[in-house]
């Protein structure tokens, strides 16, 4: 507001009012900037930047960014250069968005949470715009993104034929990478030296699916989603199914009630996939074995369940807690296998009590070496108890009083 080419456009006398207009509502300001200030390239960048969620990485943004931009030019016949990426983001770098680094990684988030309202702002209103992006999303996590809508309200372009073609643009586009990512470190170090996408299991990704078919409720998202549910099954049969997440997709199929008729056989396939190598599985597994009892006690057959129940606390007298690296780890554990343990019906109490233990003995450890060296950390010489940075501080300190008095008088 305070640029010379913003003030110019506005008349003397509405300044203070177009001012205060534009604090209340930066939606206002950013639209203007949106429509009038930026070229082709960087519009339809800043369009996809609102379907990546709030950080993504600079591959995974130009990737979307190209399958976007293609599949509008081709649409629209707007001109096009090989060079609109990079020069899009020279001109959003610093108003729309930034870029910083995490460790190696070059990431691009929104440079200001009133672009998020700018952006949902938009997508309501243009519904055709919003369907071009759904047409050429390159990541799962486009949908959504998109399917949450604004402050939890659907977006108007998924109703009516807009809402088949979103579940059909979805149904192909199943199995797309994911751009969501964690940060990580190495070993002891303190700062992040990178990050990593984390994919989403075919299981997560039905869940959605059944999600949104459920909301859209039509004939064909019913089709859709009895198709999919197939190809679930097949896909347990096969033994390819993930485990950790596959007692929240049958949560949601089972929710379904009698809109379908693929639950009985489904959770056949999925009791398979929990018992499956229980001889050699880690934590996790028993974690999905513990949630899928929960969940459906009366699938899994008593000599299924003891059978579970002799694995588990194999499992257990056997586990190797070396890995632990403080003593929230340890009760981690403890309380992990606590819970599975209730959940599968068995005693693993001394176990849990060892592990607390182990916990309470490392924190005493660290209490005890905190006192012996007074609460500060080895070799370090306490900040307080310099007398000669004492001395020195009082000096810079009286330093610089007498040049401001000199420059006083």
């Amino acid at each position: 507001m305070t640029l010379a080419r913003t003030a110019e456009r506005i008349a003397p006398n509405m300044f203070f009012e177009t001012f205060l207009k534009n604090l209340a509502n930066p939606i206002m300001i950013w639209d203007h900037a949106f429509r009038n200030q930026l070229s082709e390239a960087g519009q339809h960048l800043v369009l996809v930047m609102g379907t990546l969620g709030d950080e993504v990485r600079f591959s995974d943004l130009e990737a979307a960014f190209h399958s976007f931009y293609a599949y509008r030019q081709k649409k629209l016949g707007f001109s096009s250069s090989s060079r609109d990426f990079d020069n899009a983001v020279k001109e959003l770098d610093g108003n729309f968005l930034k870029t910083s680094l995490i460790g190696h990684d070059r990431i691009v988030t929104l440079h200001n949470p009133s672009l998020s309202d700018f952006l949902e702002s938009y997508f309501v209103n243009t519904p055709t715009d919003l369907m071009d992006l759904i047409e050429s999303a390159t990541f799962f996590d486009q949908f959504i993104n998109l399917w949450r809508g604004r402050r939890g309200n659907r977006y108007s372009a998924f109703s009516g034929p807009g809402a088949d073609r979103l579940l059909q643009v979805l149904s192909s586009k199943l199995m797309c990478s994911s751009c969501g990512f964690f940060r990580y470190k190495v070993g002891k170090e303190d700062a992040f030296v990178g990050v990593r996408v984390q994919q989403m299991s075919f299981e997560q990704r039905m869940a959605f699916f059944i999600e949104v078919s459920e909301a859209i409720n039509t004939a064909g998202a019913k089709r859709l989603r009895e198709a999919l549910l197939g190809e679930l099954e097949a896909h347990l049969r096969l033994k390819h199914g993930s485990k950790e997440h596959l007692t929240l997709l049958l949560k949601k199929v089972s929710a379904l009630g009698k809109d379908t008729d693929r639950f009985v056989p489904l959770l056949e396939a999925a009791k398979a996939c929990v018992l499956r190598g229980l001889n050699d599985s880690d934590l996790e597994d028993f974690e999905a074995l513990g949630k899928f009892v929960d969940a459906f006690p009366k699938v899994i057959r008593t000599e299924e369940l003891d059978q579970a129940r002799t694995c588990f606390l194999n499992f257990c007298g056997d586990y190797d807690e070396s890995w632990a690296d403080s003593p929230d780890d340890y009760r981690y554990i403890a309380d992990t296998i606590g819970r599975i343990a209730e959940q599968l019906d068995v005693d693993v109490g001394a176990r849990c009590v060892d592990l607390e233990g182990k916990a309470s003995q490392w924190e005493e450890e660290i209490r005890s070496s905190e006192e012996e060296n007074g609460g500060e950390d080895d070799n370090e010489e306490p900040w307080g108890r310099s007398e000669s940075a004492s001395d020195d501080t009082s000096t810079m300190f009286e330093e610089l009083l007498g040049e401001l008095n000199e420059s006083d008088s």
